[in-house]
């Protein structure tokens, strides 16, 4: 089964730390962003049926917890075993970005 295209999030790593004026208008997203109440960016899907709004921490975060279940899995750890890893912040971003 293949999902919606407009529940696809990309890039809410360069959205990380931004206002939301400061997040470039893609239009090749397909997903729509908009303004939360203290000027961050929300990025607006449908799950489940029902229309959800994230802030690009959340999405960033989910991601990693993906990808951390994936690696428990094929290293046959148990989800209680802790696991290391080593996490790249782009050169390009500011310190605010880096929190």
């Amino acid at each position: 089964a293949s999902l919606p295209k407009e529940n696809t999030v990309v890039e809410a790593k360069l959205m990380l730390g931004k206002t939301f004026a400061g997040v470039p208008a893609e239009p090749c997203w397909p997903f729509a962003v908009k303004e939360g109440e203290d000027g961050e960016p929300l990025v607006e899907v449908t799950l489940m049926g029902e229309h959800k709004s994230f802030r690009p921490q959340e999405l960033c975060a989910a991601s990693l917890a993906h990808i951390k279940h994936i690696a428990q899995a094929q290293l046959g750890l148990s989800t209680e075993e802790p696991l290391k890893a080593v996490v790249a912040i782009p050169a390009s971003f500011n310190q605010f970005q880096r929190q």
